[in-house]
């Protein structure tokens, strides 16, 4: 009888340490997540190696670029799936199918051509007026915070420095500046790459928002050269700026940067709206981002 029992007990707790781990499971599981949107140019296959993850970001690597799945607080992208979901913890792999997306491989999303988020950003036909990029520029050092690179336009200090290598990081980025405005392409942009700190440095940033601003310009090919150069020097072996630099490149906008980049190209009063979307975007990426791409319409690029 006490033997009878025994097992009996034994039966019940693995069927309630099942049930617990059916229920996590379950709980964790992104079963009842739509798919919010889908970049237009996100490969198929299947993605397992996380680069990096947070609460609403989790990047898989793909060659030598990511590919991500993000939550309701992150904008639409080129190679981004958004899920509603504010918490991506259950996510551990994912595979994309046409019109399909199968998350932990037992998940499946689907979604239609209306889920597909549009990254292309048509080039603009004449460079927006002096007054408007004027405005773009005041509109960035005044609602830009933190210490970023927008005091390399402002010929104005960076802030205090708190500690000797954050000097050494200020005083690259003024060589590197003065080098590209006054046409050393290779020189400068090889002092911005890389150069700061986290996963995307502030170097990169700026010369993400570089690239996307001479990409708008190009529609006449007249900058084609000099780009290619930039992007070639840009790239490394830092795989999610190697993803930035190649969006930008090819002209693929996030949700934020193309509302600003429309913004610009109309000077429509949404401007100021469209840079403080844009300056949401990590500690200083936004605003570090923003600094080059303004440099790209004040920067003479003929007389190179």
């Amino acid at each position: 009888m006490i033997s009878v029992d025994i097992h009996h007990a034994a039966r019940n707790i693995e069927t309630m340490s099942s049930m617990r781990t059916m229920a996590e499971k379950l709980e964790n599981s992104p079963a009842a997540a739509d798919l919010i949107d889908i970049g237009d140019t996100f490969p198929l296959g299947r993605f397992d190696r996380i680069v990096s993850r947070y609460d609403a970001v989790i990047n898989f690597k793909w060659g030598d670029r990511v590919v991500s799945i993000v939550g309701t607080d992150i904008c639409a992208g080129a190679l981004r799936i958004r899920l509603d979901l504010d918490d991506l913890a259950g996510i551990r792999a994912m595979e994309h199918k046409a019109g399909q997306v199968l998350i932990n491989d037992d998940t499946v999303t689907h979604y239609g051509r209306e889920h597909i988020y549009c990254s292309e950003m048509g080039q603009y036909a004449s460079a927006p007026a002096d007054d408007t990029v004027a405005r773009l520029s005041e509109t960035l050092h005044r609602n830009s915070r933190g210490d970023n690179l927008c005091f390399l336009m402002h010929h104005r200090t960076s802030g205090n420095c708190v500690s000797a290598i954050d000097q050494v990081f200020k005083n690259r980025f003024r060589r590197a500046y003065d080098r590209l405005v006054r046409g050393e392409i290779n020189e400068g942009i090889g002092l911005f790459r890389g150069c700061g700190y986290g996963l995307t440095p502030s170097g990169d940033d700026f010369i993400c928002g570089l690239l996307m601003g001479m990409y708008l310009l190009d529609a006449k090919k007249e900058l084609s050269k000099i780009r290619h150069l930039i992007y070639h020097i840009s790239v490394g072996a830092n795989a999610l700026t190697n993803t930035m630099q190649h969006q930008a490149y090819h002209g693929w906008f996030d949700a934020d940067w193309k509302g600003l980049a429309l913004a610009l190209r109309d000077g429509s009063p949404c401007m100021e709206t469209a840079v403080q979307a844009v300056l949401q975007s990590g500690e200083t990426s936004g605003a570090d981002k923003l600094a080059g791409f303004v440099t790209a319409f004040i920067q003479d690029w003929k007389r190179m």
